[in-house]
């Protein structure tokens, strides 16, 4: 398969909860080997699987405790943004969400893009940390 071919392919023949466990799993065998490469002695196997399940479970949970009052600090109760459902693009097409976050107190920046097709399928995602304080211009 070509560049991110199988991404695709895994997307498409898993759910998404067990596709989110195996990009989570690709991520940490690559923050591991990144980890090695800069001296560090390397993890078992077994000990890497497990972090990689607890980091998706605290990540799922975070996102369940702050989804909500996040988006309603941000969007006023009246705003019809708040309250309108994502929509795939048109047939043939791809749509491609971004956002990003920001810990000035970390000085840290965390952004994050995700391409979907006509029926809702993710083609591409990405996620990643970025050191620094940028405005939003």
């Amino acid at each position: 398969m070509y560049k991110g071919d199988y991404l695709r392919y895994l997307a498409s023949i898993h759910s998404k909860v067990d596709f989110e466990h195996i990009i989570c799993t690709l991520w940490c065998l690559w923050y591991e080997r990144n980890q090695v490469l800069h001296g560090k002695k390397s993890r078992l196997p077994s000990v890497l699987a497990v972090f990689s399940t607890q980091y998706l479970d605290n990540y799922r949970a975070a996102q369940l405790k702050y989804r909500q009052p996040a988006i309603s600090l941000q969007m006023p109760p009246s705003s019809s943004a708040a309250h309108a459902p994502w929509q795939p693009p048109p047939m043939g097409s791809l749509k491609l969400n971004i956002d990003a976050a920001l810990d000035k107190h970390c000085n840290k920046i965390g952004v994050g893009a995700v391409v979907r097709n006509s029926v809702g399928q993710v083609v591409v995602a990405l996620s990643m940390p970025l050191i620094g304080n940028f405005a939003s211009h």
